[in-house]
């Protein structure tokens, strides 16, 4: 090998050297801004009222009930009715939930979609996007989306926990 084939091997790794830095400084920036915003999706709260304006639910970022409130007046119906007006604003708010989870990681997405892809530098390498895609599509297809709004009707539910004698789930 002659000292120009050398002095371009240097070159290519030279070059190859910048190309990985300038990636894992992206890299280190993306991680960066996961972190901030996985740290502010803890703090969501996403609130739902009931069409009635008698019950408010409150759900974490991932649909987990974190408060209800119910207005006195709330409490003159009957036990089926005040467990069905809660179900669903519960789920009113879970899905309020999740939009905002979506609307939270799109920063990510786009930061990610910006990035030459793993593969394009080392062949063979796991792609980035490919993972990402695959948050996205979990994301859009959590069980709060194909929550069936029948199941609080069907006749085998008994919302009467109390009473074992009333259905066959509790006993």
């Amino acid at each position: 090998m002659d000292e120009w084939e050398r002095e371009g091997f240097r070159s290519a790794n030279k070059e190859l050297r910048y190309q990985i830095a300038d990636i894992m400084d992206a890299y280190e920036r993306q991680r960066v801004e996961l972190a901030e915003v996985q740290q502010q999706m803890t703090a969501v709260r996403c609130t739902a009222t009931s069409s009635d304006g008698l019950i408010a639910v409150t759900v974490d970022i991932v649909g987990v009930v974190t408060d209800v409130q119910l207005e006195p007046q709330a409490l003159h119906t009957t036990s089926e009715k005040l467990g069905k007006s809660i179900a669903e604003t519960a789920k009113q708010a879970a899905r309020l939930a999740q939009q905002r989870a979506a609307e939270m990681a799109t920063p990510v997405t786009d930061i990610v979609g910006a990035m030459p892809d793993l593969p394009d530098m080392l062949p063979g390498a796991p792609s980035l996007r490919e993972s990402t895609t695959s948050i996205e599509e979990a994301t859009a297809s959590t069980p709060i989306a194909a929550a069936d709004d029948d199941y609080y009707d069907d006749d085998d539910y008994d919302l009467d926990w109390r009473n074992p004698h009333n259905s066959s789930r509790f006993g």
